[in-house]
C-alpha cells in the first residue's frame, strides 16, 4: 500500500474537463504577503489577463496578500498546464 501526502492524494484524484468551470487557489511560497505590494499584485492581474491564450476563461478573481482566488471556465488546453503558465507568467514579471 502507498503512503500519499495530502498535496499527492489530491494531485492524483484533479481531473480537467474543457468547458467545466473551476476554482482555483494559489499560495504563494511560505505564505509570505507578496501581493500587499501594488506593483506585485499588478503582475499576477496582467498574468490572469493573458490566461485566456492558453484556454481559460475567467469569471472572477480576488486577490490576497498571500493567495489568489480564481475561477475560471477550461476552454482549451488542460488544468495543470493553465495554471502552471499563470504561475510562470507571473513569477517572470514578479522578478
Amino acid at each position: 500500500m502507498h503512503t500519499y501526502s495530502r498535496r499527492q492524494f489530491l494531485r492524483k484524484g484533479r481531473y480537467s474537463e474543457r468547458g467545466r468551470i473551476y476554482s482555483v487557489t494559489i499560495v504563494s511560497q511560505g505564505r509570505e504577503p507578496f501581493f500587499e505590494d501594488w506593483l506585485t499584485g499588478r503582475a499576477i492581474v496582467r498574468a490572469l489577463r493573458h490566461a485566456e491564450a492558453d484556454g481559460a476563461r475567467t469569471w472572477c478573481w480576488t486577490l490576497m496578500p498571500d493567495h489568489l482566488h480564481w475561477l475560471m471556465e477550461l476552454q482549451g488546453g488542460d488544468l495543470s498546464t493553465t495554471v502552471a503558465r499563470l504561475k510562470s507568467r507571473s513569477t517572470v514579471w514578479f522578478n
